[in-house]
């Protein structure tokens, strides 16, 4: 499982069984969220080959205005990261896969 798309209703069920889960909020008009899409993924099936204690996720912005609304995004992409149930980091803008990987790493 390296990728799931989330609800608002799967985010709770996800702290709850994942140490650390990462949401890539997009939406399907962003360019820059289709360009950042496959870094995202690639770095997904990459890090959970070693680390399946990660939950890799993505959130449509248009579909899930509630989750979108909790994390208060303002713009797209932005990738949250919750650790133990908390906020743990927050990067807007698309980055590059090693940009990706470089900030997975240094959660």
């Amino acid at each position: 499982m390296a990728v799931v798309n989330i609800t608002a209703q799967a985010y709770e069920e996800a702290v709850q069984k994942y140490e650390t889960v990462i949401i890539d909020f997009w939406a399907t008009w962003c360019g820059p969220c289709k360009a950042f899409g496959p870094a995202f993924e690639a770095v997904a099936e990459k890090i959970n080959a070693d680390n399946p204690n990660i939950l890799f996720a993505k959130c449509d912005t248009e579909q899930e205005s509630e989750l979108a609304a909790q994390f208060r995004i303002r713009s797209i992409p932005t990738v949250v990261v919750i650790k133990n149930g908390e906020v743990a980091d927050v990067k807007m803008g698309a980055m590059s896969q090693s940009q990706f990987e470089e900030f997975v790493a240094s959660i």
